[in-house]
Parts: structure tokens; sequence; C-alpha cells
């Protein structure tokens, strides 16, 4: 039981270390770092606050922070699927070569995702704070990105574990991944609101990547605790945890295969 406990120690280790190195790495000799990804999604929100703006005659100050804490969300699922795809193919090198289980991996896939969205938070802030919204709506925000957050990637980790092992099996699977996560950008209410009823409602209640996003809008916008999306969400994180205890940590090796 020692033994194994300190085999777990060194593999949290591991992953937040690798997950810290690959941020850094990707924005290697550039003076903001990571920022970058926090300046990206500044511009696309003004972007699209402005466009929906003008098409909808709405303020576009009013539009900005509820645009920001949806883009942000999707970002942070969208680029942890998309990533998964091709995660163990790209990392074959340290799979065969170390000790490090397909695991580990998979959580530094995670962490490292939920690092730039800790950095894209502050995108979220910047235009809370523009908009004059209460300090209610910041400690509601703060919630979203702690809380909400880890539960995201989470629930993320095992469906991305079997991504990427299919990834590395099933090379037209990485280009399907990518192209399927874009599709479902328009089936996800990151521009719009699902409505109470009608054939959009339903579209949104089949599609599991819209819940967190409709919820991280709605936990900081109404006052009121959003009860059908709460238990939506915690519906999809204990499947995600059976799928864990039932099926990915007894899956065999993928080395064989890559």
């Amino acid at each position: 039981m020692r033994r194994q406990s300190g085999l777990h120690s060194i593999e949290l280790r591991i992953w937040l270390h690798l997950g810290f190195r690959d941020l850094r790495s990707r924005y290697a000799r550039t003076k903001l770092g990571a920022w970058w990804s926090a300046s990206t999604l500044f511009a696309v929100v003004i972007g699209i606050s402005l466009s929906v703006a003008l098409l909808s005659d709405q303020p576009a100050v009013d539009l900005a922070p509820r645009v920001a804490i949806a883009m942000a969300m999707w970002t942070l699922i969208s680029s942890t699927l998309t990533e998964s795809a091709e995660a163990f193919v790209a990392d074959r090198g340290i799979l065969l070569n170390l000790p490090i289980s397909e695991k580990v991996m998979t959580a530094r896939l995670v962490w490292r995702n939920y690092l730039v969205y800790l950095h894209n938070a502050t995108v979220m802030l910047v235009f809370l704070l523009i908009d004059t919204r209460s300090i209610w709506s910041i400690l509601r925000l703060t919630i979203v990105v702690f809380l909400l957050g880890p539960m995201v990637i989470a629930t993320l980790f095992s469906p991305a574990l079997i991504l990427s092992r299919l990834g590395a099996r099933f090379p037209d699977l990485r280009v399907f991944a990518g192209t399927a996560v874009q599709l479902n950008f328009f089936i996800t209410p990151v521009l719009w609101d699902p409505p109470a009823t009608g054939v959009m409602r339903t579209i949104f209640l089949l599609n599991p990547l819209g819940w967190y996003v409709q919820l991280a809008k709605e936990a900081v916008f109404l006052d009121q605790i959003p009860t059908e999306l709460v238990v939506l969400v915690l519906f999809l994180f204990m499947v995600s945890a059976a799928m864990y205890l039932v099926v990915v940590r007894h899956l065999p090796s993928i080395k064989k295969y890559l």
C-alpha cells in the first residue's frame, strides 16, 4: 500500500511538471508567454461581440461577458478533445522509452488545458468589470473557474484517454475528431441560449458538451441556481467516473500499436 501511494505521488509530480513544461515550451522565446492564449481569446470575444451586436442591435458591452465565459469554457473542452486524438501519437517517444503510463500522459493533457483556462479566466474577469457587474457575479466567476473548471477536466479524463487510444490505432479518427468538435460548436450554446421548448432545446439536451458551457454562463449571470444543469453535469461526471472505474483502469497497454 505504501509503495502504491509513493508511485501515485511520483506520477502526480510527473504530470504536473509536464503540463507546466508544455505550456512554457509552446510559447518559448515570446515576451507574453502563455498570456498569448488570453490575448487571442480577448480578440475573439471583441470580434464576436461586435459582429453579433451589429446584427442584433444589442450593445456589444452587454454581450461580451457572456461570450467571454462561453468561449473560455468551450476552448477548454474543445482543445482537450481535439488534442486527445493525437496525444499518444505525438508522445510516442515518451510512451515507448520511459516508464510513464497512458493515464499520466492524459492527466498531463487535461492539466495543460486547464492551465490555459486559468489564463483565459483573466479575460472573463476583464469583461465582467467593463460591464460593471456586481461583486456577486465576480465571486460566482471564481466558482466557475476553480470548481466547475476542474470538474470539466475530471469529466473529460476518461473520454480523452479513450480517444487518445483510438487515435493511436485509427489514424483517420484523428482527422474526424477535429472536424466533429468544430461542427459541434454550432450546436453548443456558445453564441446562443437554449430555449425552454422546441427542437433547439432537444438538441441542447442531447449535446453534453453544451451543458458545461451553459452552466458556466448561468452560474455567473443568473441569481438562482440552475438546478437542471447542475443535475445534468453531475450525472455526466458520475458516468465518466464509472467509465474510469469499470473500463479505463483495466485497459491493456496501447504501446504495441504505437
